[in-house]
């Protein structure tokens, strides 16, 4: 009777934690998707030439540091000279509770002068949790060297950053 018991209380045990990872793993691919869509937006606000749109998308200690309307002048300035942009093969190549990156190829023709320079590059972005969504912190981040910060580095991105 008392072996019964025992196994029964495991099974249940096991079942329980088998729910629970489920969950868990639910639960994290579902910030992967939220991540996904935020980029998303914000590489089509930059297809579509639109810096107010990226600026929203902009973690608060960015925004701090860039007003709006400067941000928006100098992202205009930039996307004057470039046209054909599109993305492609978005993925979220690292996630935790408040820190994620992601990884882009970023396709555009660039204009300078009587020049022009087809570009096609691998860019990522880092991305911070916050309680009205994901928004980028740095974006532009090579990925010839495979960028991928460090402990040190998110333990500061993220020492401001709310619990949830």
């Amino acid at each position: 009777m008392r072996k019964r018991w025992i196994v029964g209380v495991v099974v249940v045990s096991m079942f329980i934690s088998a729910c629970a990872s489920t969950s868990a793993l639910r639960s994290r691919n579902n910030e992967k998707r939220r991540v996904k869509d935020e980029a998303n937006e914000f590489y089509n606000a930059l297809r579509d030439k639109n810096p107010e749109k990226m600026w929203q998308l902009l973690s608060p200690f960015v925004k701090k540091e860039n007003p709006k309307e400067g941000y928006v002048a100098d992202v205009e300035g930039i996307l004057k000279a470039v046209t054909d942009l599109d993305y492609s093969n978005l993925t979220v190549v690292y996630m935790s509770k408040k820190l994620a990156v992601t990884q882009v190829y970023i396709q555009f023709r660039f204009h300078e002068e009587d020049k022009v320079s087809n570009i096609d590059e691998c860019a990522r972005a880092i991305w911070l949790r916050f309680p009205e969504g994901w928004r980028v912190q740095e974006y532009g981040l090579s990925c010839s060297y495979m960028y991928m910060p460090d402990k040190k580095r998110i333990k500061f991105l993220t020492k401001n950053v709310p619990d949830l």
